[in-house]
Formats: structure tokens, C-alpha cells, sequence
């Protein structure tokens, strides 16, 4: 990819995030997917998001959702909260099986100068080679199986949002950068 793709690219995907599902093969979002997207990921504060069944939205707010901010974010941590702890380990298994697609393993090699390689890869925790500051936490997690987050549970005892704007509750998940 040439610089002025790359920056192409990433344009299309910040404004229009449902393009980057049509990437992961999610085919059937559409602009409103991406309002869906922007509104939990790149707004301040909690947000609920009610749709019907079916309407994609663990698809688009979820899955891409979370890639996306990855890709712009390459040093979050992204701890994913869901009813069970299976519910939560499929969602960490479909980002993980994501970074496995030729097109989102360019768009990652082009902006952060090599390919994602997937340093820790289980069920319920991914550790990706694009993060900025090398630590030992995961980049995605699960939190049932990881006590180690007992530090975000202090801080977040309610799941409310942190004062910290980098740090957000919303949409069933929740971000925690490098407070692990």
C-alpha cells in the first residue's frame, strides 16, 4: 500500500467504520452500523445501544468496534465484559480469527509498520505485536479467567466510568488503558 492508500484507508475507516466490517466479512453493515460504532467508541461516557435481534450489532459494535479502535489505539487495553464467560471468550476467538484476514493483517502492516503477530493467543486474552510500550498485559481479555485486573476492579468497582478520558465504560465493554 502507498502512503496516500494507507491514509485513504484509515479516512474511510475512522468516518465510515462499517467499511472495515465489510473487511472482516460482515457484509451486511451498513452507515447505520457505523453511527453505532462512532457513538460507543469515540464519544465520552457510557452509551446503551437497544436494536433488535439480529441487527448486528455484536458485529459491528463489538468485533469491528474493537478492531478499530486497536487500529488507532494500538496500546489499549480492552477488557470484554458479556453475561457468561463463554459469550466473552467468542467474542475475544472472533477479533483473534479477524487478525487472521489478509486485509486486516495490511491495514495494520501498513499503519503500524509490520504485521500483527499475535504474541499471546488464548481463549480469553490476546496480546498483539502493535502495541507501542511493551507490557506484559493483554491487549483484549476476558475477565473471568484473569484475576489480574484486580487494580481496574478497584478502580472501576461499579463499572462506571473513570474520570480518565481514555479510560471509558460503554456498550458491554470497557476500556482500560495500561491500568492493568
Amino acid at each position: 500500500m502507498s502512503g496516500a492508500q494507507v491514509v485513504s484507508w484509515l479516512t474511510a475507516v475512522k468516518q465510515s467504520p462499517h467499511l472495515l466490517g465489510h473487511l472482516l466479512g460482515f457484509d451486511k453493515l451498513l452507515p447505520l452500523h457505523s453511527d453505532w460504532i462512532t457513538k460507543c467508541w469515540d464519544s465520552p461516557g457510557s452509551h446503551g445501544l437497544m436494536a433488535f435481534r439480529g441487527s448486528y450489532k455484536t458485529s459491528s459494535v463489538v468485533t469491528t468496534g474493537i478492531i478499530r479502535y486497536l487500529l488507532f489505539q494500538p496500546n489499549a487495553r480492552i477488557l470484554v465484559i458479556r453475561k457468561t464467560h463463554t459469550d466473552a471468550c467468542r467474542i475475544v476467538k472472533a477479533v483473534s480469527r479477524a487478525f487472521d484476514k489478509l486485509g486486516i493483517r495490511a491495514l495494520f502492516t501498513a499503519v503500524h509498520g509490520r504485521p500483527p503477530k499475535k504474541t499471546a493467543d488464548a481463549d480469553s486474552h490476546i496480546l498483539f505485536s502493535f502495541k507501542a510500550s511493551a507490557s506484559p498485559e493483554p491487549s483484549l481479555l476476558e475477565p473471568v479467567q484473569n484475576l489480574k485486573i484486580w487494580r481496574l476492579q478497584r478502580q472501576i468497582s461499579t463499572l462506571q466510568a473513570p474520570k480518565e478520558p481514555e479510560n471509558r465504560a460503554f456498550c458491554g465493554l470497557l476500556t482500560a488503558k495500561a491500568t492493568i
